[in-house]
């Protein structure tokens, strides 16, 4: 999603109100201090003017965001949540926006987006030592979203220490529960705190009211109101009240009646016309000084605001320039009920209708509204088809996302532009039913002639057909498609000329593709998705056709375009479209680049989608290594990837990949799987190549299995079709194969005739790499041209790129030397680059690669027990999210260090089991070190001849605590204890040696190195005082004996030990 309409209305902290009381008991509310304060009561508590007086100190560093009912759509929360946290920051710094606009089911996927706002919570507090706080006014209004409600649970849990939150509501949450119920730094607030004392009831009336009133009647006002300060506001402020010498007992009401019998007084006291432009704004969210002089065309406008000021408690100020109100939920409602009380429906409908018109063009989604609200439906849906034009043609169509809502479903179901919509918000959902949603739309487009629009949702059904390769309900959509289009304007012809050209190069039509491709080269592209989508299709048409250098042109320009730049999901679309020029084109540094990002993309939205193509092109770079193996387990790990994405036909390509990779003659069981396979994907009748390709690997295996005739029939059928289309490396690869058959079939002339075809039109186009390609083909044919002497240059370049095998010294560099100090602060050396905690946006990041670097290499860590150990108090879902997260930062962070996942030299794999230490991995570890130097010791001692310079070692070496004492799990404490024990028996063993030898200096030194680490450490203690008695500094021994021991005692309760 691009843009997301904001209300900046609701991120606006509110003025704190003139009349407002500070007392003692709203700063003993503490909401500075704690991490999570729920303050709950019914309306006019004054919950809101609490927490502005409460918080006023601090008023700069308060993030506002005062909800309504429409953000229970999560869109509309999250990106006025994250707009609330982030507005002013580097947004280049910051993931959530961007993951806000790319993410594909916000309902299934909201918890990765929290791990996300979490981590660039991090990236700007995480390291600031002033207190920022979030306050969510209104929360009542999503009090039953599970979604939210967990979200905050998530956030309340997660953040950054520097964050607090605090969160208004007139019903109860099911928020402080469980582990967060026993936190002292949690706190639910009821309406008992926010209840008026008798004094402060005086006092605020004195002071802030200004009015002189008897004790009887200040009695009869706390008692009527019993300290809810609504109550105490409005009968204060109550003429007939004030006028009377006694209250009387009548008046007594309880504050439940109190509002309407307040409301009714009040508003008889003032004039009708008055009175009407009140309850005709209350119909109003908020409103300005432009609107009540525009629209209400009130004369004295300002004179009528300031009278709204005076009178503050109901009407609040949400932003000063330019000055706009609302009215406390409490007055709305009153004022909404007088009005229906005391107009007729058809004053009412004038009204909605007037308003329609005036905000028609200042705020169409506010026109939509009243002119439904005056039946006037279509009104309504003009400006639905106004600004669907304006929104496509600025290339933001997902702000009519949240003008659909306004509809009911009926009307959705007979409008073409609603229709559109609709089916755009279920893309990523449902996209079998946005297809249904599209097919009705375009039917509405065609019978109301707009052609444009029937064009937009021809183009969304492209967009989803490409993104399933299945082509069935296109095909039915083209025939939808008018003759007249042709007529219809130079746009509409482009996006024609651009579906028929993609429908073509989807089907591998690619001489017809060409055709229509010189066309289009007279109707430029102005629109951003038409364009990014032609891009793509180009891409491929490019490299099917054989023109790999115009595919690699595009290539560069897709992931340059402003959508794959903007949106991550059509990134992910854009480099799928183009993942096969790297490997057409041999290019190992593009291979690992897209597998990167398909890695990169995949952690950062579970997208087994991304994931699978990363395995996909680490695979082609593998079997270009030679590494068979590597080839084959990242092949299936595609496999299991597409599986769990639901995409039968990338299973089918994968696993054809597998069987013309896997060297050995088949079996009867591995044919019949690979013709399952094959027949599979000829239902299916993709394009792309993919029949002919099912049909290449069948008869490699039917040539390794001795079935010749059957692998000459599949290998010229492939070859019969991919000429046809065009596709040069397809012939070039499958004429390789038969070349390879030929020879085994012993028919030399027409062998040789299939390898020279197969070289020289490769030599032609400089093809390196093929589809079709197997290695023992590949072998077979080289050495054929090799004997008949028709090798060259290029055919040498092959045979060292597939056949040789390379120096040690081409395949790897040196080991650049790997340090890592896991104990005191930590620090991982690679060559002549630190990687430090300040490399780190978070603390979670850090804290997986120290805990990675603290196992064995052969030891595996899954998934669930990183999420479990790094996260304990979120749940399941929420903690694996935030570990792919955190991932996420690792797999950016790492390469830059030359530590990239996918590299033969990487520090870390991934595989079923879970994570571990590259096997063979070349880590100088402080601890190995520590434990290595202490045990030579032991060993000398055991031999009469103690070294004690290994000690001194020791004692360098240790910094500080495993981890700088940070203990994720009990392993780790172990561990922690361990080396810290080797530490202290070494410094012991060391200072006794040197207060024997008489060096005083240096066991005074690593004494007061060992008292840091532990400062009640009582032996430490006993040989620095003995170290002061043996030099005379008898003063000095007694004054810290005293120090220490008031100090154990303090602590400890007891009487150290001391020598």
């Amino acid at each position: 999603m691009k843009h997301i309409p904001l209300l900046k209305s609701k991120l606006m902290i509110p003025e704190v109100p003139r009349q407002a009381l500070l007392c003692d008991r709203i700063l003993n509310l503490s909401l500075s201090e704690r991490r999570l304060t729920v303050l709950i009561a019914p309306a006019g508590f004054g919950k809101t003017t609490a927490v502005l007086l409460a918080l006023n100190p601090y008023r700069e560093r308060i993030k506002w965001y005062r909800l309504e009912k429409e953000d229970n759509f999560l869109t509309v929360f999250y990106a006025h949540l994250i707009e609330t946290l982030f507005a002013g920051e580097d947004k280049k710094l910051l993931g959530s926006v961007d993951m806000l606009k790319s993410i594909q089911n916000l309902d299934e996927e909201y918890v990765l987006l929290n791990a996300q706002i979490t981590q660039d919570m991090y990236t700007i507090h995480g390291r600031r030592e002033e207190k920022v706080f979030l306050v969510l006014d209104d929360f009542h209004h999503v009090h039953d979203n599970e979604i939210i409600i967990d979200t905050m649970r998530y956030f309340t849990v997660n953040w950054p220490d520097s964050v607090s939150i605090v969160i208004t509501s007139r019903t109860p949450l099911p928020l402080v529960s469980g582990k967060l119920a026993i936190r002292e730094d949690i706190k639910q607030i009821g309406s008992e705190a926010l209840i008026f004392s008798r004094e402060e009831t005086e006092q605020l009336i004195t002071e802030k009211y200004n009015l002189q009133l008897s004790k009887a009647q200040l009695d009869f006002i706390f008692k009527s109101t019993e300290g809810w300060i609504a109550g105490i506001y409005m009968i204060c402020h109550s003429r007939e009240f004030l006028s009377a010498k006694h209250p009387r007992s009548e008046r007594r009401e309880k504050f439940t009646d109190l509002l309407t019998t307040f409301m009714g007084t009040f508003l008889n006291d003032i004039a009708p016309q008055r009175k009407l432009l009140l309850q005709q704004l209350s119909l109003l969210d908020d409103f300005s000084l432009e609107e009540v002089e525009g629209f209400f065309r009130l004369p004295a406008a300002e004179e009528f605001f300031l009278w709204l000021e005076e009178s503050n408690l109901y009407i609040q100020k949400t932003s000063t320039h330019p000055a706009r109100y609302r009215f406390h939920s409490l007055f709305k409602e009153e004022l909404n009920r007088s009005y229906l009380a005391e107009t007729d429906s058809r004053s009412r409908r004038e009204l909605s209708t007037a308003l329609g018109e005036y905000y028609r063009d200042k705020d169409p989604r506010l026109a939509i509204r009243f002119y439904l609200q005056a039946e006037l439906k279509e009104k309504a849906l003009e400006v639905v088809r106004s600004l669907s034009r304006q929104l496509f043609n600025e290339g933001s169509p997902e702000k009519m996302f949240f003008i659909v809502n306004e509809f009911p479903e009926e009307i959705i179901a007979k409008d073409p532009y609603l229709m559109l919509f609709q089916g755009m918000t279920r893309m990523n959902i449902d996209r079998a039913a946005s297809m249904q949603i599209f097919l009705a739309a375009m039917d509405g487009f065609r019978k109301c002639r707009d052609y444009t629009f029937l064009m937009n949702t021809f183009g969304m059904m492209l967009v989803t057909a490409y993104q399933d390769n299945n082509f069935v309900l296109l095909e039915q959509a083209s025939k939808k498609l008018p003759v007249a289009l042709l007529f219809a304007g130079k746009e509409v012809v482009a996006k024609v000329l651009i579906s028929l050209f993609t429908a073509a190069t989807g089907r591998d039509q690619l001489r017809r593709a060409g055709l229509i491709r010189k066309i289009l080269r007279l109707f430029p592209v102005k629109d951003e998705m038409w364009q990014y989508s032609y891009l793509m299709i180009s891409g491929i048409y490019h490299y099917r056709s054989g023109d790999l250098e115009a595919a690699a042109d595009i290539l560069t320009e897709i992931l340059n375009h402003p959508v794959a730049l903007k949106n991550d999901q059509w990134r992910i679309i854009g480099l799928v479209s183009c993942c096969n020029v790297p490997f057409l084109k041999a290019d190992k540094t593009l291979l690992k680049n897209f597998a990167d990002e398909f890695y990169l993309l995949g952690e950062r939205y579970a997208s087994d989608f991304s994931t699978g193509y990363g395995h996909f092109v680490a695979a082609h770079s593998k079997y270009m290594d030679q590494d068979l193996a590597g080839a084959l387990k990242l092949i299936d790990d595609s496999i299991d990837s597409y599986t769990a994405y639901g995409s039968n036909l990338l299973i089918h390509e994968s696993k054809l990949i597998h069987f013309l990779w896997e060297e050995g003659i088949p079996d009867a069981e591995e044919l019949r799987k690979a013709k399952e396979v094959g027949a599979a994907v000829k239902s299916e009748d993709p394009g792309h190549g993919m029949i002919e390709f099912a049909d290449v690997v069948l008869g490699v295996l039917y040539k390794r299995a001795g079935l010749m005739n059957e692998a000459e029939t599949c290998l010229l059928r492939a070859l019969k079709g991919v000429a046809k289309k065009g596709v040069k490396q397809s012939v070039c690869g499958i004429s390789l194969q038969l070349a390879g058959l030929y020879l085994d079939m012993e028919e030399p002339v027409r062998a040789r005739y299939y390898a020279l075809q197969w070289r020289d039109k490769s030599v032609a186009e400089n093809f390196l790499f093929w589809r079709e390609l197997d290695r023992q083909t590949l072998r077979r044919v080289y050495q054929a041209l090799l004997e008949q002497g028709a090798s060259d240059a290029w055919l040498e370049k092959i045979a060292d790129l597939y056949l040789r095998a390379r120096p040690a010294a081409e395949v790897r560099e040196a080991q650049v030397v790997r340090r890592v100090n896991l104990l005191g602060e930590f620090e991982f050396k690679v060559g002549e680059h630190s990687i430090t905690e300040q490399n780190f946006k978070t603390k979670k990041a850090a804290g997986i690669l120290k805990y990675m670097l603290l196992q064995d290499v052969s030891k595996h860590i899954s998934r669930p027990k990183l999420a479990a150990i790094f996260w304990p108090e979120s749940n399941t879902k929420a903690a694996q999210t935030s570990l792919r997260v955190a991932l996420c930062e690792l797999r950016k962070l790492l390469p830059e260090f030359g530590l990239d996942f996918a590299d033969a030299d990487g520090l870390l794999v991934e595989d079923k089991e879970g994570f571990a230490l590259r096997d063979g991995v070349s880590l100088e570890r402080d601890i190995d070190i520590l434990e290595s130097k202490y045990n030579l010791f032991t060993q000398s001692l055991r031999a009469d001849e103690p070294d004690y310079n290994l000690l001194r070692d020791v004692c360098m070496i240790y910094r500080g605590p495993l981890l700088n004492g940070e203990s994720y799990d009990e392993g780790v404490s172990v561990r922690q204890e361990h080396y810290q024990s080797i530490f202290f028996a070494s410094l012991y063993a060391l200072c006794e040696e040197e207060i024997r030898r008489g060096v005083y200096s240096e066991a005074e030194k690593l004494l007061i190195k060992g008292l840091i680490f532990d400062s009640l450490n009582e032996r430490c203690y006993s040989l620095l005082l003995s170290i002061y008695r043996q030099t005379g500094q008898l003063s000095r021994a007694k004054y810290l004996r005293k120090l220490f021991s008031e100090r154990f005692r303090g602590e400890i309760g007891a009487e150290p030990d001391l020598a």
